[in-house]
């Protein structure tokens, strides 16, 4: 299932005093997607607002289009919401299988990042209710 920009919202948010960049997903919890997964992606902090260079977006734009988008298309997860800020990009997935999810992402990994898998049961999306609060 692809979405559309229409059924995103965009929250800006301040940790530590720097600005932290929210993309959340208006979307129902899907049935059979009860496991939460978190691919943490490391830039390099060299602006004063800690938040990543035109380059790194760029990177980040390609991979959505690479991986997250297709990651639906393929019926392997959900794409929920991501957060930038303070030297890290998070991508907030919803899946069934941690690891197909995880060997397929390995895949798409540009060469010399520094990227984090990190993976929760969370059959009742209670993470995604925390962020989507934000919306709200």
């Amino acid at each position: 299932m692809v979405f559309t920009a229409s059924c995103e919202s965009w929250v800006k948010a301040q940790k530590h005093g720097f600005p932290i960049l929210m993309r959340i997903r208006r979307l129902v919890p899907e049935a059979g997607f009860g496991k939460l997964f978190v691919v943490s992606w490391c830039y390099a902090e060299d602006h004063p607002n800690r938040l990543p260079s035109p380059r790194f977006y760029s990177k980040l734009e390609r991979f959505e289009q690479d991986a997250i988008e297709e990651i639906e298309r393929e019926g392997l997860g959900v794409f929920v919401a991501s957060e930038t800020g303070l030297g890290k990009t998070k991508f907030y997935l919803y899946t069934g299988s941690t690891e197909s999810l995880a060997a397929f992402l390995e895949k798409r990994i540009p060469p010399n990042e520094t990227v984090e898998f990190a993976s929760d049961n969370d059959e009742d999306w209670r993470e995604y209710d925390k962020l989507s609060q934000l919306i709200e």
